[in-house]
């Protein structure tokens, strides 16, 4: 009888944790999307913009971990150079991040 009653608290501990992992899912990934659906994030971006990488890798985090088909568009609405240069590096190595300038150098 005691080997029954531990196989019910371990089943019982996995599904629980199963509830709980589902419900932290859904919380912090709210966003559903269709299955023929794509999203695009277009980031109007003026100035210093000091948290435009964690930005990025944030909505980079939500694509990846969500399975969210999505592009990231970085708009240059009159970046500064440091800004710029950030977006520069971020849309070098990552698929899916394009920056959008429409400055003529």
């Amino acid at each position: 009888m005691r080997l029954m009653e531990l196989i019910g608290i371990i089943v019982l501990i996995f599904v629980i944790q199963f509830a709980f992992i589902t419900l932290y899912q859904r919380l912090i990934m709210p966003l559903r999307i269709g299955k023929n659906t794509s999203l695009d994030a277009v980031l109007h971006v003026t100035g210093d913009a000091p948290e435009l990488e964690v930005t990025v890798k944030n909505l980079l985090y939500m694509k990846k971990s969500g399975g969210i088909k999505m592009d990231i568009y970085i708009m240059d609405d009159g970046m500064s150079e440091s800004a710029r240069k950030t977006a520069e590096l971020l849309t070098r190595d990552t698929a899916g991040v394009v920056f959008v300038s429409c400055r003529e150098d």
